[in-house]
């Protein structure tokens, strides 16, 4: 994020909820495409968290932490110590 940027969404409120709704699912984009890239060429449509149809770009903008959750291309293991 460049400081101007972050200073127009500092001083701008519409400004703010744009970027804001823009960079959402950041995260879950990044662990999406990973698990694309980590996958072999076989298997990598079997990875794809809101299922088939989609790019692999398509994909890595609009994953949401919820379809990482519902999907059955990983599950969740919580480690409670």
């Amino acid at each position: 994020l460049s400081t101007f940027k972050f200073l127009f969404a500092w001083l701008s409120r519409g400004y703010k909820k744009y970027l804001l709704k823009r960079q959402r699912f950041s995260c879950s984009g990044l662990v999406q495409k990973s698990f694309y890239e980590a996958a072999d060429w076989i298997n990598r449509t079997d990875v794809i968290f809101r299922g088939t149809g989609y790019t692999p770009i398509e994909v890595q903008e609009i994953t949401s932490p919820a379809d990482i959750a519902k999907s059955d291309a990983c599950d969740w293991v919580w480690n409670k110590h």
